[in-house]
């Protein structure tokens, strides 16, 4: 019954976002001063977004803090793409500013999910995100890759961290508790309807390999023709992540 209701609730609020995004209208192109083509793939507007209308309506239907480099990155696109070439690649979360838990519930409504836990902007974190979003491009649309940090700032982060893929805030520690993530680095494979699947400690060739291998058997989601090589051999550990309460 709980899992029944899950399914509603999250359904429901999919729908929501979804609606949300449609309310979009030429007055919001207006007040944006962007042509309507800025966000959807047809210059006259209506019909499929591209990642920048993606992003304005995950986001209260704003380009507030919205970066063309840095969103087209995350997107899987280049800077300038523009009619069916600014269709994400990926599979692109437009939205921000979270909070982490919920994005990673909405997420797993498109498919498998896979989280990188990161602490601060220094070199491991640096070459672990480097190497997980080149996997979040080797997946291409099949499985979410995310990264979530004890942080309240998380655009911040992302930027710091070579603006290659989505962190989301976790300040609360939702997810790093849900997920029972111990130190920065550690990565977790996320099961339908945003359930804890298996958490693995520490960034390393062995636990990308697992955690592909995993969403193959248990989510029907083929590994990708990833090279291993570009994840370091031995563990990265970051710093413990210390969760209040």
């Amino acid at each position: 019954m709980k899992r029944f209701a899950a399914t509603v609730y999250l359904t429901v609020l999919g729908i929501g976002v979804c609606v949300f995004v449609a309310e979009a209208r030429p007055a919001y192109a207006r007040k944006e001063n962007k042509d309507c083509g800025f966000c959807h793939v047809r210059s006259g507007g209506g019909g499929e977004r591209g990642f920048r209308g993606q992003f304005f309506g995950a986001n209260g239907l704003s380009f507030g803090s919205f970066d063309e480099k840095r969103e087209a990155t995350i997107a899987g696109l280049s800077s300038g793409a523009e009619g069916r070439n600014s269709i994400p690649t990926i599979s692109y979360s437009g939205n921000i500013t979270g909070p982490a838990s919920q994005q990673i519930q909405l997420a797993s409504l498109r498919g498998p999910v896979i989280l990188l836990f990161l602490g601060k902007s220094d070199e491991p974190s640096k070459a672990a995100v480097k190497s997980f979003a080149a996997l979040a491009k080797a997946y291409g649309t099949q499985a979410t890759l995310l990264g979530v940090a004890l942080t309240e700032d998380a655009v911040n982060l992302t930027e710091e961290l070579g603006g290659v893929l989505r962190v989301y805030p976790d300040p609360d520690s939702a997810a790093i508790k849900k997920f029972s993530a111990k130190q920065a680095l550690d990565i977790a494979v996320v099961a339908r309807l945003g359930d804890p699947l298996k958490t693995f400690e520490g960034f390393s060739r062995a636990n990308i390999d697992a955690a592909t291998k995993l969403i193959a058997v248990s989510q029907s989601t083929p590994i990708p023709t990833f090279e291993l090589t570009q994840v370091p051999e031995k563990s990265l550990r970051g710093p413990k992540l210390s969760v209040g309460g």
